[in-house]
């Protein structure tokens, strides 16, 4: 049907794959596979092979110790071993398609392997789940060599090597195995020896399996594996998570609903399509479908963390069921069959243009949020991170001078704070991230608003992460090295300006990475007081202003602020007030120049200058580019 050559899409498919390696940052669990790892093979067997709490399944982890010592830890070669598994994974799926559906519907699966954005996803991910798709794919293959073949004892022993591997890449992966016993079980009931055959390999994997579940009984004693944040799913709920993500990528509640309805109904006719061509083919795939959820149902409330991915042994299946819905229509009638398939194909491929594109779904963003830290964190600074395990992967991309400390204990955040405030350090960096998981209700923030001013504000991944910056030093000797002065500010109300900073003078109104939809300037300002302030609740604000006087950005209303902690009413002559402010663009903003300008206000009211009259005090100009 695809006249494609196998060879060609599988160097087209590692093209892509290898050029997008790492558009996206690592996200939390992808360090920790490279944290894990990347130390001597005792340290990292005790501290994430098979630890005592919460034990991960050994294979991966040892492939990726044995694989960062030939390749090195960098992104692009952690994830580079899932990308060679995913390859794999692609070539063992045109074999799959050739025994059930024929030569020529081989490249159609590769294909829409390649372009699923949930296999696409995972194949650039540090993590177990290419391998498990790699082995799950395999098993499938030599399962229905073994129960479809003449008998030979290599066909026993490939089926029970790539089951078991399977089940060590992951633990879930049982439930795969259970489906591929009982789908295979009921292929053989026709021929007793094929039946025998299945059970010896079936034997052999149990007997290497057995110290998994042993492993779990233990540390199930001392680990609780349900999640809090997550609600067991009914089986119809699992189904149904399981189609949303394998043609999405995105959870059902995400996705739009169309769309899935027509995947569904386009897994059902690729199933009754196989049918008709190869009733066991069509039985092997509905069963491997269903029935690793099924399996799973039992054990659903005391382990709530089903997700699609833990049952990725089914995902081939529906990418099967797809290409038997394009071979058969292509039977049909050629150009249905070709309409098909570039449908499914640019459906597909549009979740990976909106997986690299659209924050909403992209991974959290650490790269982002270090390089940040490293530009604005200084020396003799602290960086405080909640979730306490958060802190080494920030520190897989931190580069700068500040001390990186872990909040260990979210329910009494004093203890951090006060360390942190030892020395003459300037500001203070609280970072959070997977918090609310680790520690609903946390009164980290509480206790940093009530101690310091909030200066700086971050949120890349749509506020995954969240960097915050508070002042511990506002009251300047001088005005700064850097900051340009501001001459005749004085306010009639009692204020001066007398000096500023901005972060930048050309940007564009929008922003993708840290706060979408509109970008937004950092400005510092230095402030005196002239003669005695009144009235005692007036506060800065800064404004964008375009040619025509109209307001396109503002200063974002951040409490408190160093006017809360230090009013004017208690500064002395001569001292110089730090004050930070973020101005907020509109998104909208037409290109041009603009004039950033500072204004002191009484609750609505705008004071005004004294002497010259007006309100407003020009500062600088701002070039909004496109």
């Amino acid at each position: 049907m695809l006249r494609i050559r196998p060879a060609l899409l599988l160097l087209l498919a590692f093209g892509v794959l290898a050029v997008t390696l790492t558009w996206q940052s690592l996200w939390l669990d992808e360090v920790f596979s490279i944290y894990y790892v990347d130390r001597t093979f005792a340290e990292a067997w005790r501290t994430s092979i098979f630890p005592e709490q919460n034990p991960h399944a050994s294979l991966y982890y040892v492939s990726l110790w044995v694989w960062i010592r030939a390749a090195g830890s960098s992104d692009f070669a952690a994830r580079y071993f899932s990308l060679l598994a995913g390859i794999v994974s692609i070539a063992l799926i045109g074999a799959l398609a050739r025994a059930w559906l024929g030569a020529r519907a081989a490249p159609v699966a590769m294909l829409l392997l390649t372009v699923s954005p949930f296999a696409f996803w995972h194949m650039q991910e540090a993590r177990q789940y290419a391998l498990y798709l790699c082995l799950a794919l395999l098993s499938t293959v030599c399962q229905w060599r073994l129960v479809n073949s003449s008998y030979r004892i290599g066909l026993i022993v490939a089926y029970a090597l790539s089951a078991t591997a399977m089940a060590y890449a992951h633990f879930f992966s049982v439930f795969a195995i259970a489906a591929q016993c009982s789908v295979g079980a009921v292929l053989c009931l026709p021929r007793p020896r094929a039946l025998v055959r299945l059970a010896c390999a079936a034997a052999i994997t149990a007997i290497a399996c057995a110290p998994i579940p042993l492993r779990l009984i233990g540390s199930g004693r001392t680990f609780d594996q349900a999640d809090i944040t997550r609600a067991a799913l009914p089986l119809e709920g699992m189904l149904r998570e399981m189609l949303a993500e394998y043609s999405t990528r995105l959870p059902a509640a995400q996705g739009a609903p169309w769309l899935l309805v027509a995947f569904g109904l386009a897994f059902i006719a690729g199933v009754i399509a196989l049918w008709r061509r190869n009733r066991r083919a069509a039985w092997a795939l509905a069963g491997l479908a269903v029935l690793p959820a099924l399996f799973f149902l039992p054990i659903a409330d005391r382990v709530s963390v089903f997700s699609p991915k833990y049952a990725l042994a089914a995902m081939p299946m529906f990418v099967l069921a797809l290409s038997a819905l394009a071979a058969n229509m292509r039977e049909w009638r050629r150009a249905a069959g070709l309409a098909v398939l570039a449908l499914l194909t640019s459906a597909s491929a549009w979740g990976i243009y909106r997986d690299f594109t659209n924050p909403d779904v992209q991974r959290e963003n650490w790269r982002f949020a270090a390089r940040f830290l490293s530009r604005e964190a200084a020396a003799g600074e602290k960086i405080l991170v909640f979730a306490d395990y958060a802190a080494p992967v920030l520190q897989h991309y931190y580069k700068g001078p500040a001390q990186v400390a872990p909040i260990t204990d979210p329910w009494n955040p004093d203890n951090a704070f006060n360390l942190a405030q030892q020395g003459d350090s300037q500001r203070l960096w609280v970072l959070l991230s997977h918090d609310q998981n680790a520690a609903p209700n946390h009164k980290i923030l509480d206790v940093a608003y009530a101690r310091y001013p909030w200066s700086y504000a971050q949120y890349p991944s749509l506020g995954a992460i969240k960097v915050l910056g508070f002042s511990m030093r506002w009251r300047q000797p001088a005005l700064p090295a850097g900051a340009q002065t501001v001459p005749n500010a004085r306010f009639a109300n009692g204020l001066q300006l007398l000096g500023f900073k901005v972060d930048q003078t050309r940007l564009p109104p929008h922003d993708r990475i840290s706060h979408p939809p509109s970008n937004w300037i950092h400005v510092t300002t230095y402030w005196t007081r002239w003669k005695s302030v009144e009235p005692a609740d007036a506060q800065p604000a800064l404004r964008l202003i375009g040619a025509d006087g109209g307001e396109w950005g503002g200063d974002l209303s951040r409490r408190p602020n160093v006017f809360d902690f230090d009013p004017p009413a208690k500064w002395a002559d001569g001292d110089i007030i730090e004050s930070h402010a973020d101005v907020n663009l509109n998104p909208v903003t037409p290109p041009g120049r603009y004039t950033l300008a500072a204004r002191v206000m009484a609750g609505e009211t705008r004071l005004t200058l004294d002497g010259a009259g007006g309100n407003d005090v020009t500062l600088t100009s701002i070039e909004i580019t496109d």
